[in-house]
């Protein structure tokens, strides 16, 4: 089991903020975003401090709620309501595209430990905040 303090565990805090942003910044609220970010930011955290249990419910639910927020994050990036908002979901979407590609068992050109948290977490989470404050409901 990993600790809370291990980059692996506490780099999911950079989930965090988009909760609040899309929550008190956006009147009305904008919920869309949550029903993809909140699920990740639990099963990922659980994922991760059980060190990354392989073919487990707990890893392809993970795997799910993942592909899903990245998902959503391209569908917002189409949908970018500002030049400002297309570029900063652009990086995001660039470098956490990069990263896992790099980081994937099958090329391996990236450490996975070194750049997994910067790439599948940080980035995201930042991604996820771009989100919840320049962009608008896709869902309908």
């Amino acid at each position: 089991m990993r600790e809370w303090y291990d980059k692996q565990v506490l780099s999911h805090i950079a989930f965090i903020p988009s909760i609040p942003v899309a929550i008190f910044y956006r009147q009305p609220c904008f919920i869309e975003p949550l029903l993809f970010i909140i699920p990740l930011l639990i099963l990922s955290t659980m994922y991760h401090r059980h060190h990354e249990p392989i073919s487990t419910a707990l890893s392809r639910i993970e795997l799910v709620a993942a592909c899903m927020l990245y998902l959503y994050g391209c569908a917002q990036l189409l949908n970018s309501p500002s030049f400002t908002s297309l570029i900063l979901s652009f990086s995001c979407f660039l470098t956490t595209s990069t990263v896992f590609v790099m980081t994937h068992p099958l090329v391996k050109k990236m450490d996975w430990d070194t750049w997994h948290y910067i790439g599948m977490h940080i980035v995201p989470g930042v991604w996820a905040c771009v989100v919840a404050l320049y962009n608008f409901p896709i869902i309908n």
